[in-house]
């Protein structure tokens, strides 16, 4: 994602490219412009996606704290190939994952799973574990705007 990115910054520059001092000045430009969007975008994600690690031959991981951001939030888990993942807890309403090759998957050919459900991971890697929750408390109930939660991660 990185080499491609700077790529495409690469040759947006060079398309601008000339002797001209404007069309050099619009070159520079054109490069910082990227650079800083590159920069904003990888740390927007870092500071969204919470990184879950098990312990040593543990199988699962209990996560808890404040969700807010309109009640999504992502979790970054290193998986292995052939393993099944669930991810529940009190507050969940949906999750689903995006594997190591940037695939968005679901359970059951779906593009989501429910809290009851298991994936089947394809590839081992980094998942990004995208979650949603129920930030009111039912039917006609205020929404809050942050919930503290529980999150179980199983892996098996």
């Amino acid at each position: 994602m990185v080499a491609s990115f700077a790529k495409l910054c690469v040759q947006l520059a060079n398309a601008f490219s000339s002797h001209h001092w404007s069309l050099l000045k619009l070159k520079i430009s054109t490069r910082l412009s990227c650079l800083f969007l590159f920069l904003f975008s990888v740390t927007a994600f870092a500071e969204s996606a919470i990184r879950i690690n098990f312990a040593r031959n543990a199988i699962s991981h209990e996560w808890r704290g404040t969700i807010a951001n309109g009640g999504n939030q992502d979790f970054v888990l290193r998986l292995g190939r052939w393993q099944m993942l669930e991810v529940g807890g009190p507050h969940v309403y949906t999750w689903s994952a995006t594997d190591p090759n940037g695939r968005k998957v679901g359970c059951n050919k779906s593009d989501y799973c429910s809290p009851s459900e298991s994936l089947y991971l394809q590839m081992s890697g980094d998942y990004v574990i995208h979650t949603h929750f129920r930030m009111g408390s039912g039917v006609n109930q205020p929404v809050v705007e942050s919930r503290v939660v529980n999150i179980l991660f199983v892996a098996h």
